[in-house]
């Protein structure tokens, strides 16, 4: 499994055992990366455009929509 699967399958873990932490934006956004062509370096690059556009309109005190956020954005520039 690569890093990249990894990170997704944890973030969807996450936010599905734990969905009172995380807003439903999150949740749907997190959704639409699982399914989603990740080899295709357009689609890539669309959703980190997806997710620093939301970093930049969240509410600065969801904090774990911030982190997984984050580390996925950083996880889909990585691989």
């Amino acid at each position: 499994m690569s890093l990249l699967s990894q990170s997704i399958k944890e973030a969807s873990s996450k936010t599905f055992y734990e969905m009172e932490k995380y807003s439903q934006l999150v949740i749907d956004l997190i959704d639409e990366i699982e399914d989603s062509n990740l080899d295709n370096l357009e689609s890539r690059g669309a959703l980190i455009y997806e997710i620093e556009n939301v970093l930049e309109i969240i509410d600065p005190k969801r904090i774990d929509d911030i982190k997984v956020l984050t580390d996925l954005k950083l996880a889909l520039r990585r691989n």
